[in-house]
């Protein structure tokens, strides 16, 4: 899911960033251009350091959750 439009940054890319030590939205920024254009998804960047993210929580409930991608379900 992309969080950054304007940069084109995936959600999954700023979780690398976070977890490769970026602590601050500034820091998302620095390393991988995520707010850094209109920065209407700074408060979704932070939500997500904070670990706050409705994206995440959302995701939690998805019946596929844990499943390898590109596997269909069996009916």
């Amino acid at each position: 899911m992309f969080v950054c439009i304007c940069r084109v940054v995936t959600e999954s890319r700023i979780r690398s960033a976070i977890s490769s030590g970026a602590s601050t939205v500034d820091d998302i920024e620095r390393a991988c251009g995520a707010g850094g254009d209109c920065g209407s998804c700074r408060d979704e960047i932070q939500a997500m350091i904070d670990g706050e993210s409705p994206v995440a929580e959302g995701c939690a409930g998805c019946p596929r959750a844990g499943q390898p991608r590109g596997l269909s379900r069996s009916a």
